[in-house]
């Protein structure tokens, strides 16, 4: 009955710090808007709801913790990501399936899914 093991066990079960559940939570945040019928405070508490969901799926550990560097790098990945039109879905679906999204990796990706949509023939 230790309850920092059962939170620990929950959490690993729940909270998948993958690039598509990362993804998914920052698109979710930018993506709240005032309901005409909703309050200001419902919308601050909404907001807050979404920061929390992606505080939870921040990476953690490592030598100097979580930084703007970081921060900076998962906006740039995240932008790459949602900057994609319609006619690249299941491109922008592998990439949840990579381990992480660095931008390197992604710079990479980007560059090989143009190298292969060239060499097809329309």
């Amino acid at each position: 009955n230790d309850p920092v093991k059962i939170w620990t066990t929950l959490a690993s079960i729940h909270l998948q710090q993958c690039p598509g559940a990362c993804f998914n939570a920052w698109d979710d945040c930018f993506s709240i808007w005032k309901q005409p019928d909703k309050s200001l405070s419902i919308l601050i508490a909404r907001i807050e709801d979404g920061m929390s969901k992606i505080k939870e799926l921040r990476p953690t550990g490592g030598k100097n913790g979580y930084t703007i560097q970081n921060l900076d790098a998962e906006f740039i990945c995240m932008t790459m990501v949602h900057s994609l039109g319609k006619e690249y879905s299941h491109f922008a679906s592998s990439l949840m399936l990579l381990k992480s999204l660095d931008k390197s990796e992604l710079q990479a990706a980007f560059l090989a899914e143009e190298s292969q949509c060239r060499s097809r023939p329309d």
